[in-house]
Order: C-alpha cells, then structure tokens, then sequence
C-alpha cells in the first residue's frame, strides 16, 4: 500500500514508518490514509515540530499536558525518531476506538474530541471554554466570522485542508465506515482505499 505523502519521511525510514501507521490504522479500524492526512495537516509529517505559541510538539501536535498524560513530555517527543513517535500516536487515539467512522471524525480526535458524532448545527464550547474564545483561538475554522464554531464550519475547514488530489482517498472511505462495525464495514473500507490507490498508479 502506497501511504499519501510518505514521500516525506525520510526514505531510511519510509518503509518502517508506513508499516506502523498501517498496523495501528488496522488496530483503530480506520482508513491508515486518515493517520497521514492528520498528521501531514498538523505538523507535515514532521515528529520535530513545535508550535511556538503553544509549545504543542510532533506529529499532531500534542500538548505539553496530552504529552504528560501519555507518559512522556514534548520535550522527549521532539527528539524522538518518527517511527518511536507513532507509539504515542497510537495511544493518543486508542481511547476513540471505535467512534471514527470517518476522516472528519479522526480529525476531531486531534482537534476537538467532543464534537464527535454530534450535528452540523453544534457549536463548539465547553464549561471551560466559551464559544467565543474557541473561534478567537482559532479564525480559519470559523468561516462565518461570527465569533463561534459549529462542526459545519468545522467539516468545511478539514475538506478544504485537503489537496484536492487526494480527497477521493481521504473522503471516499466515509461511506464505507458508516453503516457498521466489524468485518463487512472494514472490508469496504479496503475496497474504497484500493481504488483510490490504484487510480494514482
């Protein structure tokens, strides 16, 4: 399987970084193509990232507090080989097994967790944070200007981080991942990336 944007990774380690991405894809039962889209978008591929403002660190940006929670620090992560960093990836999402039916979903996992499975029309907040100050934190995702987030703005931002390319490879699986879990919807899953891969050759 030829993974999207692997070419990024240093070529010594290409073969080994798409086999892990590839294993924990299959472990979290998602399209391995949605790993490498959300890291490419969060930090290009690459593990020795840092946010200058927020000190978020590595493949998709974990925070200084994500990093504690997983056992280490982005201090550790910033000098760690990609492919040892993937580990942290993996444990990272593992909690979200099962609820990432599509790219949208895995993108959320990274960006805002709560917003999965909920409506278009939702606005993202919390009992910490106001509506307000999310969409100050973050103004290319709130596309309204209107000083709040909904997950349609949310959804339109992530499509649009896409090349247009590779959206056939990144959005075709939704479907497939819908309906069910379990073999039938993982099969499918297969079929939609096998037809997207072989229409790149």
């Amino acid at each position: 399987m030829s993974l999207l944007r692997i070419s990024t990774i240093r070529a010594d380690l290409q073969k080994a970084f798409a086999d892990r991405v590839v294993a924990i894809a299959n472990e979290l039962v998602i399209s391995p193509h949605w790993l490498m889209q959300v890291m490419w978008s969060e930090s290009r591929l690459n593990a020795a990232a840092v946010n200058p403002k927020t000190n978020a660190t590595g493949l998709i940006q974990f925070m200084p507090d994500t990093a504690r929670g997983l056992k280490t620090s982005v201090e550790a992560l910033k000098v760690m080989n990609p492919v040892d960093q993937l580990e942290y990836v993996r444990r990272y999402f593992l909690p979200y097994k099962g609820k990432m039916k599509s790219y949208y979903d895995v993108y959320s996992v990274v960006f805002f967790p709560a917003l999965i499975g909920k409506p278009d029309t939702w606005v993202l907040q919390t009992s910490k944070l106001s509506a307000a100050v999310i969409a100050k934190q973050n103004p290319v995702v709130n596309i309204n200007k209107d000083a709040q987030i909904t997950v349609k703005e949310f959804k339109q931002y992530v499509f649009n981080s896409v090349l247009a390319a590779h959206r056939d490879i990144v959005f075709g699986a939704i479907k497939a991942a819908a309906p069910a879990a379990g073999g039938i919807a993982a099969a499918v899953v297969l079929f939609f990336c096998s037809l997207a891969i072989n229409s790149l050759i």
